[in-house]
């Protein structure tokens, strides 16, 4: 299992600012979160995105809040080539705990990897020990 530290958390301050300036309001307006990993093997690198949608759902419009990760973001002393999965804890890390507490108490779907074979849906109320698989090739 890899052991990963972010840097940079999004905090509730800061996505809530970010839906203000487009009109919405973060606690009524948040609709969906979606994580995704892109591995290139050709590069030796990876890099985390986090959208987080509004009232336009993903379907419907642009994310309110992206931000993107590169492997010196994600990783510290740790070799990611290879790897296989790291813990739910680590993704959840992008979030501040007032964040997460939103993302919790409004039920809002955390998906991860849509699209791949790695896909799946995170409970950050439930999953936190347990492993997310990363992409092996792209």
């Amino acid at each position: 299992m890899m052991a990963m530290k972010i840097e940079q958390q999004l905090s509730y301050e800061y996505v809530r600012q970010e839906f203000e300036d487009v009109g919405e309001d973060l606690d009524q307006d948040l609709s969906i979160v979606r994580i995704s990993v892109t591995r290139d093997v050709h590069t030796d690198s990876m890099d985390l995105e986090v959208c987080i949608y509004g009232q336009e759902n993903d379907t419907d419009g642009p994310s309110v809040v992206q931000a993107v990760y590169s492997e010196a973001d994600l990783v510290q002393g740790e070799e990611t080539l290879g790897k296989r999965a790291f813990y739910v804890n680590t993704v959840l890390s992008l979030f501040d705990q007032d964040l997460l507490d939103l993302f919790i108490r409004s039920r809002t779907k955390i998906i991860w990897n849509d699209g791949d074979t790695t896909c799946r849906q995170i409970d950050p109320a439930h999953d936190g020990k347990t492993d997310i698989l990363l992409p092996q090739n792209q």
